[in-house]
């Protein structure tokens, strides 16, 4: 999730929202990673399983408005207490993935 960043910081957006930002989409980045390496490692390595996860987190993002480069949706703190949950919810479900399945389907196996 880098790839993010260089667009927040020409954003425009005010540095104290910036500041905001960056740990968020991190801490966000790494929970959708673990779910995302957990369904490509259990789709047999199906990209286009994953690709499809991604757009629908975004459209999600989108649809509950809370999109995560334009804080100015909610000016009056709603937009960051529903991300907040929002990235709650992912580091829960990251974390029954971690604990349901293991190392087994979060890690890349030998061939053979």
């Amino acid at each position: 999730g880098a790839w993010h960043f260089p667009n927040l910081w020409w954003s425009g957006e005010d540095p104290w929202i910036r500041a905001y930002q960056y740990p968020r989409i991190l801490l966000s980045s790494i929970a959708l990673a673990v779910v995302f390496t957990w369904v490509y490692n259990s789709t047999g390595g199906s990209l286009l399983v994953v690709a499809v996860m991604h757009a629908s987190n975004n459209a999600a993002a989108g649809a509950i408005q809370v999109d995560f480069l334009d804080p100015s949706i909610a000016t009056d703190g709603t937009y960051y207490i529903m991300s907040l949950i929002t990235l709650a919810m992912m580091w829960t479900v990251a974390l029954v993935v971690i604990r349901a399945t293991g190392r087994q389907r979060l890690s890349l196996q030998p061939a053979g």
